[in-house]
């Protein structure tokens, strides 16, 4: 159904699937967990990436408030490849709720990976699932069915997904960490000593106000990015303040970069700089956790 949605270059084992079968369940307020539906009627094709603005509750429970969409995909094992070959599905990202990982084993589904402990993070984490090993032989064809859950009205996507041997697809997933994870931390590291050095040399020159604003706007870059890389907080008050610093921390960015970029202007503007400082206060105490009801 879908050797021919599967893109294999000629020296490699792994498979690249642009399209999938897509089915969405309504689930119950309890936390997903259900198998996916059976193989056969009700599935459809879809592109990959999938990316829906917003989810939609399945029709055939319209009242639902979440949904588990399912994407069923086929992989055939290719000649030439050893039976104890480690095998992984490599997901570039997953945006939504956690991600879940079957397969289909004696017309049954066995759960293989269920995203709990990166849910937070998934978004911008790209996972290589490792499935059991010694799983096929050479022509058997495994079913695979990946799970995003969503809730009505909110946005999911699912990206094109690999699967192969590790040997092969290890160094795409390294390269997409490297570009997702630690591209951002190492940048973020990089301005955060600008900024201290800028401060360094204000404390020296203390009428030239600039290499303050400098140093304030690093910190401000060097917060918001944080979410780009750091393990987030489970949940409670931890992650409200989390979630708060990232957003508030775009103000804190934008209102020095701004003082920066006045100091190039021969003009002077105090009172638009009150302002905006006034501004940017303001909405960051409005906007603390549980400060207003």
């Amino acid at each position: 159904m879908l050797g021919a949605v599967a893109a294999r270059a000629d020296d490699s084992f792994a498979q690249h699937f642009e399209q999938a079968q897509y089915q969405a369940l309504p689930l119950g307020t309890a936390r997903a967990g259900a198998p996916p539906p059976p193989v056969g009627p009700g599935w459809q094709t879809v592109a990959l990436p999938d990316i829906q603005r917003p989810s939609r509750p399945p029709a055939a429970d319209p009242g639902s408030e979440r949904a588990m969409h399912w994407y069923l995909l086929r992989w055939t094992m290719p000649a030439g490849l050893a039976a104890d070959e480690p095998l992984v599905v490599y997901v570039p990202r997953a945006f939504s709720g956690p991600l879940q990982l079957w397969r289909l084993d004696a017309q049954r589904w066995r759960p293989v990976y269920d995203d709990q402990v990166w849910d937070l993070e998934q978004w911008n984490l790209p996972l290589l699932l490792s499935l059991p090993p010694k799983l096929l032989a050479p022509g058997e064809t495994l079913t695979l069915a990946l799970g995003v859950p969503a809730e009505r009205g909110a946005n999911f996507s699912l990206s094109s997904v690999w699967v192969g041997p590790e040997a092969e697809l290890r160094d795409r997933h390294a390269l997409r960490w490297a570009l997702q994870r630690t591209v951002p931390a190492a940048s973020s590291l990089a301005m955060l000593l600008l900024g201290v050095l800028s401060l360094f040399v204000w404390l020296g020159r203390r009428h030239e106000r600039g290499y303050l604003y400098f140093a304030l706007a690093a910190i401000g870059w060097t917060l918001r990015n944080l979410h780009l890389f750091m393990i987030h907080p489970e949940g409670g008050w931890a992650l409200d303040w989390f979630c708060w610093l990232s957003v508030a921390s775009i103000w804190w960015l934008m209102l020095p970069t701004y003082l920066f970029a006045f100091r190039f202007d021969a003009r002077r503007m105090p009172h638009l700089e009150r302002w905006l400082a006034g501004f940017v206060l303001a909405g960051t105490v409005i906007t603390m956790p549980d400060l207003l009801p």
